[in-house]
């Protein structure tokens, strides 16, 4: 929905085999000029436990899990 009002419909064409032309021209164009539509945000380094696994006891995790 955000780059709808960027593209200009008229330069995009169907072809034969249900391609899409034009398309992918302006859509790079866009992310040249208005970077900031496409800001997928900063990846994170995600470390549970400080990268190790926790330390649980699988017959008490099944125990809980049955009585719930």
């Amino acid at each position: 929905k955000a780059i709808k009002g960027f593209l200009d419909m008229d330069k995009v064409k169907l072809d034969e085999q249900g391609n899409l032309s034009g398309l992918d021209e302006q859509i790079k164009e866009i992310h040249k000029t208005a970077p900031y539509i496409f800001d997928e945000g900063t990846k994170q380094n995600y470390e549970p436990s400080n990268g190790t696994p926790a330390n649980t006891d699988l017959v008490q995790s099944m125990v809980d899990v049955f009585k719930k």
